[in-house]
């Protein structure tokens, strides 16, 4: 290059001295500042140019610009962001739809990074070749005629901008990058929690990973083991809803939309929803952990000022069965909507039916006054009605008042008649079992309970516990039981349990006579917008077995008994229907000859992929929801699907009744008939015939069986192990000896003493179906096993355990009794 020309620096004209660069120094006015050596340079520098200090900086960045401007490199550059820029964002389309490894993502953009200063460098080395140069020569080597134009305001602008732009480039890459791995860590910790069976931080953590990852294909996979769909619908429409982990605080509610509400996605475990819209009041509902993946609710919306006040509307419709111990082979049919007291009656609300006159005023006793079959007189039965001073009123009360301090505590002490009366003078009624079983929520024993006023000292002031129904009642278990319209016999039914019974008392269909007066015994009252069926208000009488006091049948009759359940070995006739992969492990959909009638059965046989053949078998009873589903196509593996993931296989036999082979059979309960004593046979001959199908497979280990059974499985499971020798260790999940009669050819109780196999029966403390004292511990206790082989966990649960200890404890005992898995 030709050397700069003086004579164009000398042409300038040299500017008078001035004193404008001290003003503009950010130093003057005795400010602090460098040191006078510091000083020196810059101002000797600004000087000579004539321009303040930092004018010259300014200038000199513009003049890089320009010189940078001139350049290939910028060209380069900024092709090369835009090029890398559409690469990486293919790259993570890629990694997230294919579930390729993280760490492409990573290297792709370290490798992008560390390409951009090679570009650069690439660039300007071509820059300084004799060929590549596309700066323009220096002004002073020219005619000033021939000079290319300066850039313009417009070109600079440019090149900063695509500058800025590719730094942004790179830190946003940079930053996506790190988002996604911070995702991809919380989304294997998500997995890891729900393994572990910490459902509501598994789902937590899971709904974070979803703004970011929302296709990820492992988020897919996790959701419904975390989570479920929900759709509401609300009459009239345009209600807010909100939901919330079940017994959390207020802060926790979280808005799922606006109503027609479709595909939400909430917790798997309970969960408690919140329907509000102005003018109208609100409603409450609750998902429970039970129940289908994608669940869909309707809600009719009462204007405010319809619902009488203090009260809850609880919805009406069919009721497929009564869930009270008991009484679960009541099928109610449709059971109208109600208005439900929100709390139990009060003490200080009972003091003004009393000084209403209501202990005078005939109108309001209706019923006629039974006793052991005898037939009071008013004033027979009026001098029965008297507190511990004489005056009427509750047993419990002194001088015709309350205790004092328990104006807002439940009026207790009263009899039913006395409940009838009150619920008259107030213009209601004692509801129905039906209405209290389904506002009470029953079947949600787990939730409900550990929050209610059970085990206490006395009772609590209404609403004090935390003990909430699905529909917002409080208090319906424990604290005061409470009275209901039904009787059984010469007794009327009274709910709910007190504070001091056991905590299966909220689900045990209990009936008192009508004039007891317990310190327990309260009430809360109904309202019915229509007319009940007479079907409703009649007598129920309840089937209950006290199993202290039955016995088993003696040897030579369960040996007659035990031999109904042999079949003919014939031709087996397998045939693979369909082989289909999952994630973890592998399903064969088989079918063979079934021991009865010349029909064919199938079954499901799940093999892991972690490891090598043979596997140990688990043979599976599922619960009752078999009964009512009619493919087995999308066989859930919730229940069980743990015991893939250990190593072993399960066979999974598609039973008489259940799934495709649906016969009209829709209850598990057992009774007398014949029709549920062959089923009970045909069952187990299907449970047999699937062993005899295992034993065909060398890639199944047939001297390493074990039965689990949950639920309705979890119930026959003793009968089933008593009469299949080849059965070596036994788990029952949430089981226990039903109430109803039945055949003794088909009762659990003569077949529990016969068990010898280890057993293990995991169960929970609020187990709506099987309560502890009169159910899980009579199957305990009779079961043949040797003591040392034989375990029962209560778990601090419902009707299904909790899972992580469902987990350890089932693996644990199949480790120790089949051996550990290789």
């Amino acid at each position: 290059m030709a050397p700069r020309s003086m004579a164009g620096r000398e042409a300038q004209p040299t500017p008078a001295p001035t004193d404008r660069a001290p003003q503009h120094s950010p130093w003057h006015a005795g400010a602090p500042g460098p040191s006078e050596s510091t000083r020196a340079p810059a101002r000797r520098l600004a000087e000579r140019l004539g321009q303040p200090y930092w004018a010259l900086v300014r200038n000199a960045l513009q003049h890089f610009a320009s010189e940078i401007s001139r350049r290939r490199v910028v060209r380069v550059l900024v092709a090369y962001c835009v090029a890398m820029f559409g690469a990486l964002q293919g790259l993570d389309v890629m990694v997230t739809r294919l579930e390729l490894p993280g760490v492409w993502m990573r290297w792709a953009v370290l490798v992008s990074l560390v390409g951009l200063p090679v570009a650069a460098a690439l660039s300007w080395v071509f820059d300084l070749t004799a060929g590549g140069v596309v700066r323009t020569a220096p002004a002073g080597s020219v005619p000033e005629s021939a000079r290319p134009p300066a850039p313009s305001t417009r070109q600079r602008a440019l090149t900063w901008g695509a500058l800025l732009t590719l730094v942004a480039s790179v830190g946003w890459l940079a930053w996506r990058d790190q988002r996604y791995r911070h995702a991809r860590s919380r989304l294997d910790e998500a997995i890891r929690l729900a393994d572990a069976g910490k459902l509501a931080e598994a789902f937590a953590l899971a709904t974070e990973v979803d703004k970011v990852l929302p296709a990820e294909p492992a988020l897919t996979r996790l959701w419904p083991d975390v989570s479920r769909l929900v759709d509401v619908e609300t009459t009239p429409a345009g209600a807010v809803v909100q939901a919330r982990l079940y017994g959390a605080g207020d802060a926790a509610w979280r808005t799922l939309g606006v109503t027609p509400v479709s595909g939400a996605r909430i917790p798997v475990l309970p969960t408690q929803l919140r329907l509000t819209k102005p003018g109208f009041a609100v409603a409450e509902r609750a998902n429970w952990r039970y129940g289908p993946p994608h669940v869909k609710l309707a809600a009719s919306l009462f204007r405010e000022g319809d619902v009488p006040s203090g009260m809850v509307a609880v919805p009406g419709g069919d009721m497929p069965w009564l869930p009270l111990v008991g009484l679960e082979n009541v099928i109610p049919g449709d059971v109208p909507e109600a208005f439900v007291d929100r709390y139990e009656v009060t003490n200080g609300e009972y003091r003004r039916f009393i000084e209403a006159g209501g202990y005078r005023m005939r109108e309001y006793w209706r019923e006629p006054f039974v006793d052991g079959g005898r037939t009071l007189s008013w004033d027979e039965a009026m001098r029965r009605f008297r507190d511990r001073t004489g005056r009427p009123g509750p047993a419990t009360w002194q001088s015709g008042d309350f205790p004092e301090g328990q104006r807002d505590h439940p009026v207790t002490g009263v009899s039913w008649y006395e409940a009838a009366a009150y619920a008259a003078w107030a213009g209601k009624s004692l509801p129905t079992i039906y209405h209290w079983a389904r506002a009470a929520t029953t079947w949600a024993a787990p939730e409900v309970v550990p929050r209610s006023n059970f085990g206490g000292v006395g009772l609590m002031q209404v609403g004090a516990s935390g003990g909430v129904s699905g529909y917002g009642l409080n208090d319906m278990a424990g604290n005061a039981k409470e009275w209901c319209w039904n009787s059984a016999g010469d007794r009327r039914y009274i709910l709910g349990g007190a504070f001091n019974e056991p905590i299966y008392m909220f689900n045990d269909a209990d009936a008192q006579p009508p004039f007891e007066r317990d310190a327990t015994f309260g009430f809360r009252l109904a309202q019915y917008p229509k007319p009940v069926r007479p079907e409703l208000l009649a007598p129920l009488r309840r089937q209950m077995r006290d199993y202290s006091k039955e016995r088993p049948v003696d040897e030579p009759a369960f040996r007659i008994y035990a031999g109904l359940y042999g079949y003919d070995k014939k031709e087996l006739d397998p045939r693979v229907e369909s082989v289909t992969d999952a994630d973890r492990w592998r399903v064969e959909r088989v079918s063979f000859a079934a021991a009865y009638r010349g029909e064919r059965m199938s079954a499901l046989v799940f093999t892991p992929k972690s490891i090598p053949p043979p596997w140990q078998v688990v043979i599976h009873f599922p619960g009752s929801g078999a009964l009512h589903a009619r493919s087995s196509v999308e066989v859930g593996t919730a229940t069980f699907n743990f015991i893939l993931k250990s190593g072993r296989a399960l066979v999974y036999p598609i039973y008489k009744s259940t799934y495709e082979r649906g016969d009209g059979l829709t209850s598990d309960n057992q009774d007398r008939s014949r029709n549920y004593r062959d089923h009970v046979l045909m069952w187990t001959q299907d449970l047999a015939r699937a062993l005899d199908y295992v034993e065909t497979r060398k890639d199944l280990d047939a001297t390493r069986i074990a039965f689990h059974g949950v639920s309705w499985g979890g119930a026959l499971g003793p009968l089933i192990a008593a009469v299949e020798p080849r059965i070596r260790a036994v788990v029952l999940v949430s089981g226990g000896l039903e109430f109803q009669a039945t055949l003794p050819e088909v009762d659990p109780l003569n077949y529990a003493p016969r068990v010898r196999q280890p057993t293990l029966m995991i169960n929970g403390r609020y187990d709506f179906f099987f309560p502890v004292e009169t159910s899980q511990l009579p199957l305990f206790r009779l079961l043949g096993t040797p003591a040392r082989d034989k375990r029962q966990v209560i778990a601090e649960g419902g009707h299904w355990p909790p899972q992580d200890l469902l987990v350890k404890e089932t693996i644990d005992w199949l480790d120790r009794y089949l051996g550990t898995v290789r």
